[in-house]
């Protein structure tokens, strides 16, 4: 059996490291029979993707401020688990806005999810070429109209993946994804 290396370097920060702001700019999503090939680099970042003919990611637009992503990890007798959630949300409950959840709600066959942080990085969520990035697939919508004036009327969408990977950098950054 192969011991893989532990660890080969140390982790280093420069001063720049710790200015990196939290929250998600914008969202890219395509089903996952749509991608034909997925090319990645040698620390697994994705360096290009290509798609079916006429095929390509949509942009979802939400609420100034109400996406994250979240990756949490756990090891249990050396087998790693890693749960990676996109949340998000929209406001006011339409027929147009429920025709696209309910499109989310049929891609049983999963996604790929790219984001783009506010800090400018980009990273890419789930991969149809290898089961160990996963596959996104909806895990639930949370409704309320809200009881009050002032109240949210609002759709709390979560998607989500379990996987063996973490979470990777999509290189070719917004500019590179496939519209």
């Amino acid at each position: 059996m192969a011991v893989a290396n532990c660890l080969t370097t140390g982790i280093t920060l420069a001063c720049s490291d710790a200015c990196c702001s939290g929250g998600i700019n914008r969202i890219w999503i395509a089903q996952r029979d749509d991608i034909t090939s997925v090319t990645r680099g040698v620390d697994d970042e994705v360096t290009a993707i290509t798609m079916v003919a006429t095929k390509v990611f949509y942009e979802i637009q939400f609420l100034d401020f109400s996406a994250v992503l979240n990756e949490s990890t756990t090891v249990e007798n050396n087998n790693v688990s890693i749960d990676q959630t996109i949340e998000f949300t929209e406001p006011c409950w339409s027929d147009t806005l429920r025709q696209r959840l309910q499109e989310l709600l049929n891609c049983c066959c999963g996604m790929v999810v790219i984001v783009e942080e506010m800090s400018g990085t980009t990273k890419i969520i789930g991969d149809p070429t290898d089961l160990k990035f996963g596959r996104v697939k909806m895990r639930g919508i949370e409704g309320t109209s809200g009881a009050a004036l002032a109240d949210p009327n609002q759709q709390v969408i979560t998607l989500g993946t379990f996987a063996a990977k973490l979470i990777v950098e999509f290189t070719p950054g917004a500019a590179g994804v496939p519209v």
